[in-house]
């Protein structure tokens, strides 16, 4: 019997009670699989083997990779340099990574990585602002006659001014809804589909909604200002001139 990471099973479809075949010292050996675990060690996969029987299976001894624990006053830094002196540490090319340095390492990458997407994400969020903002004028202009009509009935500019900024938010909320239905599905693909294939890892299928309510009501806020011009010119339309003609 055998445990497997999860990104093992996931790249050759196994679940509890499936077993595989691995190529041993006397032919090909059946293990069964009786757990998955989390282990991001590899990007292909890990089976966890007991040792003495790794041994006699696959004639193999030693290791490459070893986790080593220490007390919470012990000096992890001392300990690593420690590992990596000895008559045989040029051979083995020993190197030791404390969890600190690893926790602030792998961050690290992340947040230089999504620097770029997050650049990405205004310059798409200023387009989206724009592109309310030039909608609404169009609007304005090809609305012109109603608009006059609006004033003559009796409607007030802030009235006008304010069904405006209305419409220009409503803009904002059906493109976050609109984001929200397209973005989520895509992210579960990302995930479980293009990462898994391209890293052999598995990640996380986790929604951030804190963040995700504060980008949307950015969102809404930024067409609220993006209809702000047009809403003025609204508001200013004269009355004699948009119905000049009837």
């Amino acid at each position: 019997t055998v445990l497997v990471s999860e990104n093992f099973a996931a790249l050759h479809g196994l679940v509890i009670g499936d077993t595989i075949a691995l190529p041993g010292v006397e032919g090909p050996v059946s293990l069964r699989v009786v757990g998955t675990v989390v282990d991001d060690s590899c990007g292909r996969g890990t089976v966890m083997v007991d040792r003495a029987r790794f041994g006699r299976l696959f004639d193999a001894e030693g290791g490459d990779l070893f986790g080593v624990a220490v007390s919470a006053s012990a000096d992890a830094e001392s300990i690593g340099r420690r590992t990596q002196q000895g008559p045989r540490a040029a051979e083995l090319a020993r190197r030791a990574l404390p969890r600190p340095a690893l926790r602030r390492h792998i961050p690290g990458m992340v947040r230089r990585l999504y620097g770029v997407a997050y650049v990405q994400e205004l310059v798409a969020a200023a387009v989206a602002a724009l592109g309310v903002a030039t909608a609404l004028m169009v609007a304005v202009f090809q609305r012109r006659r109603e608009l006059g009509l609006l004033r003559a009935a009796g409607a007030t500019p802030a009235q006008v001014f304010g069904a405006v900024v209305a419409e220009a938010a409503l803009m904002a909320i059906i493109g976050v809804l609109f984001g929200l239905l397209i973005g989520v599905p895509l992210e579960w693909y990302v995930l479980r589909v293009v990462l898994l294939e391209e890293t052999g890892f598995v990640f996380p299928m986790w929604l951030p909604w804190g963040d995700a309510a504060m980008i949307a009501a950015l969102m809404v806020l930024g067409g609220v200002i993006a209809g702000l011009v047009p809403a003025v010119g609204a508001a200013r339309t004269r009355i004699t001139e948009a119905i000049a003609y009837e």
